[in-house]
């Protein structure tokens, strides 16, 4: 269930605390959050090295719930509470200028390489939705599942690890706004950031321009490292 209150408390206490990162994501997550991500890459390297059952033990034992939640009661409901946080006003519309096309693989791949599998707002360390299928193929739809075809079937159908570390790609200036779909306006993002910022341009938000925030003592490769890739059909 969304509540509004709670949501502000959170901008709140993220802007008063660590006023660095408020300003670069609608949001900033939870840092234990990276330790569920840890043992992800783990699960993967043990899966594609041919130890199947102890990647399972591990990914079931990580707290997809409390990720989920993250992202479906919070995180993506941030754009309008922020705003009239910050502004003070009512939360705006603006009149639709169509939906930009779904984005292909290979334009998320080649996207997400120059951004260094990082999202451009938060940080957080991505993954590409086909790596991620990847890996559920290797260790199986019951413990790492997704997001059927089926009618009844919601975002809440996910695996936690997959809300938080699967690859969007970002308008910078909102479509909405520009009708801009080159690759110069598109930043990797992770969900929360993505639909957290909704339709609102950086300034509206008060977010510093997105820019690719890799720790210094560290390479991640999006596990496309330890996954055989083949591209699906």
């Amino acid at each position: 269930m969304v509540d509004p209150q709670q949501i502000r408390q959170h901008l709140i206490d993220s802007r008063d605390k660590d006023p660095e990162r408020f300003a670069q994501s609608p949001l900033p997550y939870p840092q234990e959050f990276d330790a569920h991500i840890d043992r992800f890459a783990v699960a993967a390297h043990l899966a594609f090295n041919g130890d199947v059952e102890t990647a399972r033990e591990l990914i079931s034992s990580i707290d997809g719930e409390s990720l989920m939640d993250w992202y479906d009661t919070i995180a993506q409901h941030v754009a309008d509470i922020r705003y009239t946080l910050i502004t003070g006003n009512p939360p705006r519309r603006l009149s639709g200028k169509g939906k930009h096309q779904t984005q292909s693989p290979a334009r998320v791949a080649a996207i997400a390489k120059r951004d260094k599998y990082r999202c451009g707002y938060c940080g957080m360390r991505l993954v590409e939705p086909q790596i991620l299928k990847r890996i559920q193929v290797k260790v199986g739809r019951d413990v790492f599942p997704s997001k059927s075809n089926k009618k009844e079937s919601s975002n809440r159908d996910y695996h936690g690890i997959w809300v938080t570390t699967a690859i969007t790609l970002d308008h910078v200036v909102p479509y909405a706004v520009s009708s801009d779909d080159t690759i110069e306006n598109l930043i990797s993002s992770c969900w929360s950031c993505n639909f957290g910022k909704y339709d609102y341009t950086c300034e509206e938000l008060e977010l510093s321009p997105p820019a690719i925030r890799v720790p210094s003592n560290e390479s991640w490769s999006g596990l496309r490292d330890v996954v055989e890739w083949t591209p699906l059909l």
